[in-house]
């Protein structure tokens, strides 16, 4: 299999960025490049993140989930019995609501479209609750670059669904009203790569999605 993208990189950070899974899934590492210790998001393949950081001496030290959907936390039972890395596994208590759960977890517990700190060696991250697509579909910002999950598509910024179990429209578009508000410079990093199902079609022209 081919090495993910480097599709960010500067003297505090890297982003590598890989395709996997038959719903194109976009699998994000963050990377902190003074401590190499390294986060994961939305892992689909475990074993492909576990070699990958091993081959290049990162420190996998965490598991962020921007929601419960089986395709966006596929790897994580992989990376938690890894015999390499120790890994917290992060998500939002309010995914509990879709059923999901594991002794593992340790669970973000702020408000809806609220925030809090949470750090990746020495990089600082916003954990932004944003619901809607799910009870707690989760936008993980650092600096200019925020990682949406399914809350926005590619490659034209159509919304996600709100049709799913625990889905709710009205709260997914107050949610994106929150990302929209964000800097303009701001680089948004989504899940997936192909055509949305849209309720409301956005247009971004100020922020950049990769």
């Amino acid at each position: 299999m081919k090495s993910p993208k480097l599709i960010l990189d500067d003297d505090r950070i890297r982003v590598y960025q890989k395709q996997l899974g038959q719903w194109d899934n976009l699998n994000h590492l963050i990377v902190c490049r003074k401590t190499k210790k390294a986060c994961i998001v939305d892992p689909f393949d475990g074993s492909f993140w576990e070699d990958f950081c091993q081959a290049n001496n990162f420190i996998l030290e965490q598991i962020w989930l921007t929601h419960s959907h089986w395709d966006h936390c596929k790897g994580v039972e992989a990376l938690v019995n890894s015999t390499v890395f120790t890994l917290e596994v992060r998500c939002h208590q309010l995914e509990q609501q879709r059923g999901y759960n594991a002794e593992y977890i340790q669970w973000w517990s702020h408000d809806e479209f609220s925030s809090q700190t949470c750090a990746v060696g020495g990089l600082e991250f916003s954990i932004h609750c944003t619901p809607g697509h799910t009870p707690a579909c989760m936008a993980h910002m650092v600096g200019d670059a925020v990682f949406v999950g399914d809350t926005l598509f590619m490659p034209d910024g159509g919304t996600a669904r709100a049709d799913f179990p625990g889905g709710d429209a009205r709260i997914l578009y107050k949610s994106i009203k929150k990302i929209l508000s964000m800097p303009d410079e701001t680089r948004l990093f989504v899940c997936h790569d192909y055509m949305p199902v849209s309720y409301t079609h956005l247009t971004l022209p100020t922020k950049r999605i990769v």
